[in-house]
């Protein structure tokens, strides 16, 4: 994927601030206005290149240039968080003219609320819910596997349900299952198009106790913050009632 950059022009402001994310290709541009202007860049007191020639001892760093055309680039392949820094860009005019960019690593979060691990009861429901904030661009798809099958999908499963929404700054998806049993233990995966997926392994425990049940979901705040709600609705007078009081076993 190449993150496609707003050309700069040589005479503009003197500094850029540029985000992306990790593992991108990124090119740094910036139009000369003149015909043949030597360009180099930079990074700190190394020099990356000058023109096409190639100094930076790391491949991921390609210079760009057609011929006849004004821009000048700096491509970065698979970007890194080591990659965040001050890059500079010098124009041999009389005096040099240099313009500095920021290049700033922004690292996606993709996390399902409440992992790693649940534990439910068996014939209650569970909410999962993945949030995935800070990517570059929405995903377009967000799937949810498990036991490598696609959850929506699963026609072994009934009452099932899936849901994605996406806001100004993140998506969320939610998979709503009802009535779970054993065989939806196991370990879920939210995967979306594009970025890391995030996994939550389910444990569903045997209802040797009809008069507690568990309700489990994970849900998202108007705040926006996250906030898992585990609920142990527990007949405490039934199950008292049910008990030996301790003098008489004595």
């Amino acid at each position: 994927m190449v993150l496609r950059l707003q050309t700069i022009p040589w005479n503009s402001r003197k500094y850029s601030i540029i985000s992306v994310r990790f593992e991108i290709n990124v090119p740094l541009t910036i139009t000369s206005g003149l015909l043949r202007p030597q360009v180099s860049w930079g990074r700190g007191f190394e020099v990356l290149a000058v023109g096409l020639i190639l100094f930076a001892s790391d491949r991921r760093f390609q210079p760009l240039h057609q011929e006849y055309s004004q821009d000048w680039g700096l491509r970065i392949l698979s970007v890194r968080a080591s990659d965040a820094g001050w890059y500079f860009c010098q124009i041999s005019t009389s005096p040099p003219v240099s313009h500095q960019i920021y290049l700033h690593v922004v690292d996606p979060q993709v996390e399902i609320i409440g992992g790693p691990e649940l534990f439910i009861h068996q014939g209650s429901s569970v909410n999962l819910t993945c949030v995935i904030r800070r990517a570059h661009k929405m995903p377009e798809n967000v799937r949810w596997t498990h036991e490598n099958k696609l959850v929506e999908f699963d026609r072994s499963r009934s009452g099932v349900r899936v849901r994605t929404f996406y806001e100004l700054h993140r998506t969320v998806s939610s998979v709503l299952i009802s009535h779970v049993q054993p065989a939806d233990s196991g370990a879920y995966y939210c995967d979306p198009d594009g970025l890391e997926h995030a996994k939550i392994t389910v444990h569903v425990l045997a209802d040797n106790n009809p008069a507690a049940r568990t309700t489990s979901s994970a849900s998202i705040t108007d705040g926006g913050s996250s906030v898992l709600t585990v609920a142990l609705l527990v007949s405490a007078t039934r199950w008292l009632a049910e008990q030996k009081h301790p003098l008489e076993a004595l």
